[in-house]
């Protein structure tokens, strides 16, 4: 008999500090599945969900990624949060994990998984592609080299505030571990036309996105540079929320 692999949430838990930020522990449906199929009857058929402890919600299915705007525990967004809040007790890190065991490389993909366990931080460099990009480069290499002069004498002090900046930036790592920076000089992996669209920035539930000021669509907004990334769903102005769906709107190949 194959079970429902359907991942869900039926709890809340907490980062550690004063601010109380929670994340959520995931569980598997367990239920019957249709024949041929992953999902169980009740699964394929509910609604969408608002609430990240809604069956409806979206946290992906047994043995794959969990998507990014899952706040379940093992997922993307989660490895992030460690970077900001620190990782949970140990005794909070037992009940998070009490129904489901998967490892980081398949809740949130091997390298990240591997990122977060090494404490690094990879920032890819990106060839300049004009004389003004190169002009700005330029600029913000003299401003570094000035910072570093200005560096205090205090080790102490300079790792803890290297670290927060670090976090802040990529959120890949817990605060813990102090972060090592790596420059990569290969060109990016895509090289496409680039298309400038109108965007404003929305915030919800303590997470900033991009929306397509002209369709709607919500994006999430890169931790290094504040570029925008994945495409998560649309937003509803009469609802005020969030509408999931993946896939890329208007996508071309290059």
């Amino acid at each position: 008999m194959k079970y429902c692999q359907a991942r869900h949430c039926d709890k809340w838990l907490y980062f550690p500090g004063d601010k109380k930020k929670r994340f959520y522990r995931p569980y598997r449906c367990g239920e019957k599945a249709i024949k041929g199929e992953r999902l169980c009857e009740t699964c394929k058929n509910v609604g969408p969900g608002k609430t990240q402890l809604s069956r409806g919600f979206n946290h992906g299915l047994i043995g794959d990624l969990i998507p990014p705007n899952s706040h379940a525990y093992g997922g993307p967004w989660y490895l992030a949060a460690c970077a900001k809040y620190g990782e949970p007790s140990k005794e909070t890190l037992a009940e998070a994990t009490e129904y489901l065991e998967e490892e980081f490389d398949v809740t949130a993909g091997p390298q990240l998984a591997e990122l977060f366990r090494a404490g690094m931080l990879i920032v890819p460099k990106k060839m300049p592609r004009s004389s003004k990009e190169r002009s700005a480069k330029k600029e913000s290499t003299e401003s570094a080299a000035s910072s570093r002069k200005s560096t205090p004498s205090n080790k102490q002090a300079y790792l803890k505030d290297s670290t927060v900046t670090a976090s802040a930036k990529l959120k890949a790592i817990p605060l813990q571990l102090t972060p090592r920076v790596i420059e990569s000089t290969n060109e990016p992996l895509d090289v496409c036309e680039v298309e400038y669209v109108t965007v404003k920035k929305l915030e919800t539930d303590g997470d900033n996105y991009y929306v397509n000021a002209d369709t709607g669509a919500v994006y999430t907004i890169t931790a290094f540079n504040k570029g925008m990334g994945e495409r998560v769903g649309r937003y509803n102005e009469e609802t005020e929320e969030i509408e999931l769906g993946g896939g890329e709107e208007g996508a071309e190949d290059c």
